[in-house]
Parts: structure tokens; sequence; C-alpha cells
């Protein structure tokens, strides 16, 4: 009867120092909030909106999308890594945060800081114009450059933004004579192009459907099957391949079985029709990753983006 106690006596004092063990079991059985980097309305913050919107009705829990802006994204990421690792606070992360950032500057978080659900999309970046920009193709702009140096500018998101070393790299490889103006993210950037205050810049297709561009190039090896019309830069004879991903996160230290469900839920997300639907309507491509494949994609990147990184600040 005494070992009965004190067994009994021991379960007790487990549950109340390690109260997740319990919760595991069930997971989730309330709401789950996800957070967003970024403020409203850009393009990470519309594909968490999608993903939450899923995701309630294949876990059967309300899914929220909270948006935690400020420095770049360091914000809000950090809000994730520090959140209790239990399943309910996620993150949907654009690839700069990740896999750019922490080579150029002081983060409170590495790459290894996050749990990988798994990988949402994967779409390659264009190079933009005004539709009714007389420039018909990549030759015809970068002659015109070239006859004009100085006259041209191209804009970004921001220095260190994926627009920017995207934009960077373009101009750099065309050896061009262009001006930079960065901005706070897609919408400005492409307001200012609307008004012809700058000429070129640098994004996913979902900018085809928002506003009145048209692209000269993908920065792929190969054509989109979305736009196929668009030729990649490779036909140029150039090797800038960028493009914007986004996993499905949370902090480290998840439960086997609720990273588990997050991962069966969300490979059921990108395999449903109306998501489908939805990412084409943007432009977007979903690829889907596993948790560990996507682990080892955004180390991948990471060491990528260092070596060009490295590469852009010497020049």
């Amino acid at each position: 009867m005494k070992k009965q106690i004190v067994l009994l006596i021991g379960v007790v004092m487990l549950a109340l120092f390690m109260p997740g063990l319990g919760e595991a079991s069930d997971y989730p059985t309330k709401a789950i909030k996800i957070v967003v980097p970024f403020g409203a309305g850009g393009e990470t913050d519309i594909v968490a909106r999608l993903i939450a919107k899923e995701l309630e009705t294949v876990l059967g829990v309300t899914v929220v999308v909270q948006n935690i802006v400020g420095a770049s994204g360091m914000i809000g990421c950090r809000e994730i890594t520090t959140s209790r690792a239990d399943g309910y606070t996620l993150g949907v992360i654009p690839a700069a945060p990740l896999a750019m950032h922490p080579h150029m500057r002081e983060v409170p978080y590495t790459i290894d800081s996050f749990e990988y659900i798994g990988r949402i999309i994967k779409s390659p970046y264009m190079v933009l114009v005004r539709k009714d920009s007389p420039w018909k193709s990549m030759d015809v702009m970068i002659a015109d450059m070239k006859s004009n140096p100085g006259k041209y500018y191209w804009a970004s998101a921001g220095v260190g933004s994926v627009p920017y070393f995207a934009g960077m790299d373009t101009m750099t490889q065309f050896e061009v004579d262009v001006k930079h103006v960065p901005f706070t993210g897609d919408s400005d950037a492409l307001q200012a192009m609307a008004g012809d205050r700058i000429q070129v810049y640098t994004t996913t297709a979902a900018a085809l459907e928002k506003f009145d561009v048209k692209a000269l190039a993908i920065l792929s090896e190969e054509a989109s099957p979305f736009h196929p019309q668009v030729p990649s830069i490779k036909e140029y004879g150039k090797e800038i391949y960028v493009s914007q991903w986004m996993p499905l996160v949370a902090p480290k230290g998840l439960a086997p079985e609720v990273l588990s469900t997050l991962e069966k839920a969300l490979r059921q997300v990108c395999a449903s029709e109306s998501f489908k639907q939805s990412m084409h309507k943007m432009g977007l491509g979903i690829a889907y990753l596993t948790p560990s494949e996507t682990q080892n994609f955004v180390r991948a990147e990471s060491e990528r983006n260092k070596k060009n990184i490295e590469a852009l600040k010497e020049k």
C-alpha cells in the first residue's frame, strides 16, 4: 500500500512539473495561434491566413493569425522561439528572416531555434516592370539601361530583403548602372512603379494579379508552369536563382506526437483542392516538404545565401 501511495505521488509530481505530457496525447484542445512576423496584407500574411483557415477544418479548433511586426521580422521570430513548445503557437516565416538575416546582423535566433513542421510554398522571383513599359524583354531593358547609365531606378523591400538581393544580383550580373530605392514592402515599391518613380522590381508572380505589371524574366532555371510565356533568366545566360519560400514552424522542443499531428494536417492542407486553387490564384507554387526535408532545405538555403551575401558585400 505504501509503495502504491509513493508511486501515485510520483505520478502527480511528474504531471505538475511536466504538464505538456498530458496535453500532447489529446492535442489540440484549444485555439492555435500562427505568428506572422510581418504586417497584414502582405504575401506571408495571406498565405498564413489561408493555412489557418484550412487547418481549422482539419484540426477542428480555431486557428488565428497574429501579426507581430518590427526589425524586418526579427521581433515576430523571437516571439515564436520564446513561446511554449506545446503546439499552440506556430509561425509562418518567409526566406529572409530565416536564411538571410542571420548572415547580415545579430538576431536572437538561429535556424536551429525552430521546429520545422513542413514547407508550404516555393515560388521563384520575377523581374517586373510596368505593363505599359516599352521594354518587351530583358535584352531590350538591359540595352536601354546601358545606353542611359544612372537614368533608371530599381526598388527593393528594404536592404537585406529577398527583393533586395534579387535586384542587386540582377543588376550586378548584367553590369548596369541603375540606382537603388528601398521601400518597406511589395505594395509600396509597386505603387512607386505605378507612378514611374522606379522602373524595376523583383518579387513573386503574386504581384501579376494585384498590380498593373508584366514579367520580363523568372529567376529560375526553367519557366514557370503558371506563366510559361515568361522566359527563364538562364535563357539570358545568367544564373540568378531566387525564390520565396515559407515553412510552418513552431518553437523548438515540440512533442513528437504533436509534431506528427501538425505534419499530417499540413500535408493534408497542401494537398487540398481549395488550398491549391487559392495558391494558383496568387501565382504561388505549393511545394510541401516533410519536417526533416524542410530542415535540410532551410539549412542548404542558409549556406547558399551566406555565400551570395558575402560575395555581394565584396562588390
